[in-house]
């Protein structure tokens, strides 16, 4: 449940309320969260939640769109997208940075080893008379 609403409407929360949105050793101080929020939370600081309240749900809103322009965007290349997946670790999101970021042409990287340096996932080799230091 959100009550963001009620604590904006300056309404009074209860205990068992606030439980249910606390975790771990939070639980223990759920009596001075909600003292604080009845008691502590003025006009002023009520106006300003709503204002952060609102800018939150705008901005939510815009990544919303993003991601939908996103998702269409990537379309077309389906394919590769379902290729660079096949990584360990990489998912949908991941997989559409890297073809922004490279393309599909891989005509600019002769071999993969130009790829992995171009994208700085070579090791180093960091020597310094004769000394070799970690990297």
């Amino acid at each position: 449940m959100h009550y963001s609403r009620s604590i904006i409407n300056g309404e009074v929360l209860e205990v068992d309320q606030i439980r249910t949105m606390v975790k771990t050793t939070l639980k223990k101080k759920v009596p001075q969260i909600v003292d604080a929020l009845n008691s502590r939370i003025r006009l002023h600081h009520r106006e300003l939640i709503q204002m952060h309240y609102d800018h939150l749900i705008y901005i939510e809103n815009r990544i919303e769109e993003l991601e939908s322009k996103s998702s269409l965007s990537v379309i077309p290349y389906r394919e590769e997208m379902n290729l660079l997946m096949t990584i360990p670790g990489i998912k949908k999101d991941a997989a559409a940075g890297i073809l922004a970021e490279i393309g599909i042409d891989m005509a600019q990287f002769p071999s993969d080893g130009n790829l992995s340096s171009w994208g700085r996932f070579s090791p180093g080799n960091n020597e310094s008379a004769g000394k070799i230091k970690s990297t």
